[in-house]
C-alpha cells in the first residue's frame, strides 16, 4: 500500500490474452493514435513483476507510405518498469517469419533517463533467418543514444522489409555506433 500512496504503482503478476492493435495511418497522414506531448505531466509505467502476454496482434497499415504490416506475438514474458532489470522474452511472427527477441539489462527507467544505465540493455532478435544484436547504454532520446547495433538483414529481414514497401534493395550486413 505504502509504494500506491507515494504514487508508485506495483503489480506481482498481470496477463493479458489475444490482446489485439490496429495502427493505422491515412492518405492525408491522419494516425488513429494520438500525437504530441501527454496532458499532466510525463506517463510513469507501473513495475510489473511477472508480465505475460499471449496471442498478441498488431498491425500497421499506413496508406501514405503503401506500409501493411502484421506482428503476431505468441508469448511475452518478463518484467518490466519501476528501478527492477529488464527481461523479456518474445516469441512470435513478423510479417510471417518466425521471429524471437530477447532484452536484458538495467532497469527501463534507467535507459530512458539522462544518465547511462547501471547495466546495459542488451538485445537479440531473430527473424526468420536474419539476425540483430544491439546493445544501449543510454537513449534519453534519439539524439542521446548510447548504442552499439548489428544487423544482419539477409535474406528474411530484407524480403520483409520489401514486402512492406520499405527497402527496394539487397542489404548488406551493417554495424554501426
Amino acid at each position: 500500500l505504502l509504494p500506491l500512496l507515494r504514487g508508485v504503482i506495483e503489480l506481482p503478476a498481470v496477463t493479458v490474452e489475444s490482446p489485439q492493435l490496429h495502427l493505422a495511418r491515412s492518405k492525408d497522414g491522419e494516425a488513429n493514435w494520438p500525437g504530441g506531448e501527454p496532458k499532466g505531466g510525463p506517463v510513469r509505467a507501473p513495475k510489473i513483476e511477472n508480465l505475460v502476454i499471449r496471442g498478441a496482434v498488431v498491425t500497421y497499415d499506413d496508406a501514405a507510405a503503401a506500409i501493411n504490416a502484421e506482428l503476431a506475438l505468441d508469448e511475452v514474458s518478463g518484467r518490466l518498469g519501476g528501478d527492477q532489470d529488464l527481461a523479456l522474452h518474445v516469441t512470435g511472427r513478423l510479417q510471417d517469419a518466425p521471429l524471437k527477441l530477447n532484452a536484458t539489462g538495467g532497469s527501463v527507467s534507467e535507459l530512458l533517463g539522462e544518465g547511462a544505465m547501471a547495466e546495459p540493455a542488451t538485445i537479440e532478435a531473430t527473424i526468420g533467418d536474419s539476425r540483430i544484436t544491439a546493445q544501449a547504454a543510454a537513449f534519453p532520446d534519439l539524439a542521446g543514444l548510447d548504442a552499439e547495433v548489428e544487423i544482419d538483414a539477409e535474406p528474411t529481414l530484407a524480403a520483409i522489409l520489401s514486402s512492406m514497401g520499405l527497402v527496394k534493395t539487397d542489404l548488406p550486413p551493417f554495424e554501426g555506433r
